[in-house]
């Protein structure tokens, strides 16, 4: 967990086996709640595996941007999907959407990519630092 009200959890996740793993293990956690999920992956990944199994949470996803040459475009990833979804342009962009559907008592799982966990952490904890600072003055 690397940030609260909604939890926000992180795993690479980058292949189907870790996905399947992982989302089982947030789909225990979230009963009750209401979940999001931010996925970002790279292009030589197995995709259509990985999105089939996003496609069992039935709960809203947010296909991001990762800033790596190898990433999906999160409109190829949406198209793929097929479902209902939305695209963000970065990761930031997206974790601020996934916060908001998910409300403050939600879960927010951010998977599909290391370099996508990588800006994650890096956003929050920024994030967090800002708001530590604003609290001394």
């Amino acid at each position: 967990m690397i940030d609260r009200h909604p939890i926000v959890l992180v795993d690479g996740a980058h292949n189907p086996a870790g996905l399947e793993r992982s989302l089982a293990a947030v789909r225990t956690l979230a009963r009750g709640r209401r979940l999001v999920i931010v996925f970002g992956a790279m292009k030589d990944k197995d995709l259509p595996a990985m999105l089939a199994q996003l496609r069992t949470m039935e709960v809203p996803v947010i296909f991001s941007a990762i800033d790596w040459h190898r990433a999906a475009s999160p409109a190829q990833l949406a198209e793929a999907f097929g479902d209902a979804s939305e695209t963000a342009e970065s990761s930031r962009i997206a974790i601020d959407r996934a916060r908001e559907r998910a409300g403050a008592n939600g879960i927010v799982f951010v998977c599909g990519s290391l370099y996508l966990v990588g800006e994650a952490l890096a956003f929050i904890r920024a994030r967090q630092r800002t708001a530590t600072a604003g609290k001394r003055v």
